[in-house]
């Protein structure tokens, strides 16, 4: 998902997705009590897995229903067909959970960074952060305090691929930038 551009206002609260249609811009999300910002860019994990497992999981269900109505018997062919099927459906059930991936938030006062599962969340001002670079081994992003130091390491498994990570990375820098210089 491409994070949303920053003169869009946020319309759903970022943890729990409850529509902020018609609340002030700066407040606490009724549903779950998370406190949002509508100038929030929003930036989530990679899906494209999720989609895919899902697509194995019906080729698996339309497979196995298609065996068992043309035989009657149970041989190798089935317990192959339900291995594969529950081996699909397991990973169908994982997919669906990724509804609730990892997000970065970011807004002028700095960013958090809310994991899929857990209630940890990691804040972090743009007073404490320098810039966010790249991690070229990891593959993810690290968030680096003005003495160089690393504030704090974002796995590449929190966005799921190189490219979001990126686009994270540049977000964060364009968005402390313009906090830097008040254009917010």
């Amino acid at each position: 998902m491409l994070p949303m551009s920053s003169d869009t206002p946020l319309q759903k609260c970022p943890r729990c997705r409850y529509s902020l249609t018609g609340l002030p811009d700066i407040h606490r999300c009724p549903e779950c009590a998370f406190e949002y910002d509508k100038r929030m860019v929003v930036i989530e994990q990679s899906a494209k897995l999720s989609w895919f497992l899902v697509g194995m999981y019906s080729v698996g269900a339309l497979m196995w229903t298609s065996y068992l109505a043309a035989t009657s018997s149970f041989g190798w062919g089935s317990l192959i067909l339900t291995v594969f099927w529950f081996a699909t459906f397991l990973g169908a059930r994982q997919s669906i959970r990724l509804r609730n991936r990892s997000k970065a938030l970011l807004w002028p006062d700095g960013l958090i960074l809310l994991p899929a599962q857990g209630d940890f969340m990691y804040y972090a001002s743009w007073d404490d952060v320098s810039r966010v670079e790249y991690d070229r081994l990891g593959g993810g992003a690290k968030l680096l305090a003005h003495d160089g130091s690393t504030l704090h390491a974002v796995p590449y498994d929190f966005f799921g691929s190189g490219r979001i990570s990126k686009e994270f990375i540049a977000a964060a820098n364009r968005i402390r930038e313009q906090y830097l210089t008040e254009e917010y």
